[in-house]
């Protein structure tokens, strides 16, 4: 299967071509509720993850919420 190369929380990765947000998500086994998303320097709606193909030097930041007290 074909990859493409991604920056994600600023390391390069080589994910498949065709991958999602929401597939990434489930590729690196994170809570989708838990985790805010931003593409190329823009955050995107959760409601776009599944609609938001990755392409060839995207720039993917992962934030993960963390509950405490």
């Amino acid at each position: 299967m074909e990859a493409i190369s991604v920056c994600i929380n600023g390391k390069k990765r080589q994910v498949p071509a065709g991958t999602t947000l929401g597939s990434l998500i489930d590729l690196f086994q994170l809570k989708n509720k838990s985790v805010a998303l931003e593409l190329n320097h823009q955050v995107i709606e959760r409601e776009r993850y599944a609609a938001t193909h990755l392409n060839e030097n995207d720039a993917i930041e992962i934030v993960q919420f963390v509950g405490g007290g």
